[in-house]
C-alpha cells in the first residue's frame, strides 16, 4: 500500500506501506508526521482533504479527524491526478517482477514526479479553488456548469 500526502507547492510526501497499515497506523502517522509538516508550512491555516479510502472511512478515523478542519468532498481530491502521474511512469517502464522491485519502481517514480511534474501538481492547486467555488454554488454537488 503506498500512502501519499501532497501539498500546494507540489512537494510530495509518500509511504510505502506495510499490507497490515488499519486506522489506527494512520493516526499515528498522522500524529507522528502530518501535523507536523502541515503545522511547519501552513502554521494554523490548513484543511485536509481525504479520499474514499477504508483508513479515512472508518468509524476510529472519522471520530478522531473531527478535531481537524476536513473538506467534506473527496471527489475533488487531486490524489487521482497523483495517481495518474504514478502509473504512467511504473508502465512505462519494463516489467516488474517481485514486490521489491515494485516498491523500488514506485519510489523512484515519486522522484520523477517531484523533479519533472512538480509544476503540475502546482496547477492543480491553483485550479483547486474554482473547483470547490462550484461545488459550494451547487450545495455541494459537483456539476459541470
Amino acid at each position: 500500500m503506498v500512502w501519499v500526502m501532497v501539498l500546494p507547492n507540489g512537494l510530495l510526501l509518500f509511504r510505502i506501506l506495510n499490507w497490515d497499515f488499519r486506522s489506527h497506523s494512520y493516526i499515528d502517522l498522522f500524529c507522528q508526521c502530518i501535523i507536523s509538516i502541515c503545522k511547519l508550512n501552513y502554521e494554523q491555516s490548513f484543511w485536509f482533504q481525504l479520499d474514499n479510502s477504508r483508513i479515512h472511512t472508518a468509524m476510529i478515523a472519522k471520530e478522531w479527524m473531527t478535531d481537524f478542519p476536513v473538506l467534506p468532498w473527496p471527489d475533488l481530491n487531486i490524489m487521482e491526478n497523483i495517481w495518474k502521474m504514478l502509473e504512467d511512469i511504473i508502465y512505462d517502464r519494463s516489467p516488474i517482477l517481485s514486490l521489491i522491485d515494485l516498491k523500488e519502481e514506485i519510489q523512484k517514480a515519486f522522484l520523477v514526479i517531484i523533479g519533472s511534474k512538480r509544476r503540475n501538481i502546482i496547477n492543480l492547486y491553483k485550479t483547486f479553488r474554482c473547483r470547490l467555488v462550484k461545488v459550494i454554488k451547487n450545495n455541494g454537488n459537483q456539476m459541470n456548469n
